[in-house]
């Protein structure tokens, strides 16, 4: 009887480590997204959706289940004033306007020498999002980051949000 169990323990914990060894082994591969004109790499395709929160946006969700992080890029396709709207986002943040947003977490971003502007703001009393918008010929790619408060962001996030990339024909947005 006692080898047994023994047995049983052995194959639940053999199987654990094939469970573990599957998920640590996601292939990450480029996804392309030729309607918004950006690719990115993650561990499984970020499905496309109508945002609610936005509008004019569409919406590309991954969430790490590992990590308890996800991740939200929006591109809004509705051309915007990126000075203007840029200028809007960092006065709100300064005047307290944007309701738990973190002042002092306020800086300029940029990429590919686009001008953006990140912050963080408080969801609940563990987990805050951080916000990066970066204003591309007048059109906005925007990472919302929903992370634990306690720690940094992870490596599969950096990972995720360092993997962005414009297509070559990014001025001809919808």
């Amino acid at each position: 009887m006692r080898v047994q169990s023994e047995l049983i323990v052995l194959i639940a914990l053999i199987t654990s480590f094939v469970a573990a060894a599957q998920k640590a082994g996601t292939e990450w591969k480029e996804y392309v997204f030729s309607a918004d004109n950006f690719a990115v790499t993650a561990p499984y395709a970020p499905s496309p959706h109508p945002d609610i929160a936005f509008k004019d946006a569409t919406a590309y969700t991954v969430n790490f289940p590992n990590t308890d992080d996800g991740v939200t890029l929006r591109v809004m396709h509705e051309p915007h004033d990126c000075g203007a709207y840029l200028g809007a986002l960092k006065s709100g943040v300064q005047a307290g306007k944007q309701p738990g947003a973190d002042p002092s977490s306020l800086k300029d971003i940029s990429f590919d020498g686009h001008p953006g502007v990140q912050y963080e703001w408080r969801v609940n009393q563990s987990r805050i999002i951080q916000e990066r918008y970066y204003c591309i010929n007048n059109h906005f790619y925007a990472f919302f980051i929903d992370h634990p408060k306690n720690r940094p962001l992870s490596a599969q996030v950096t990972r995720l949000i360092s993997s962005l990339r414009l297509l070559a024909n990014v001025s001809g947005q919808k």
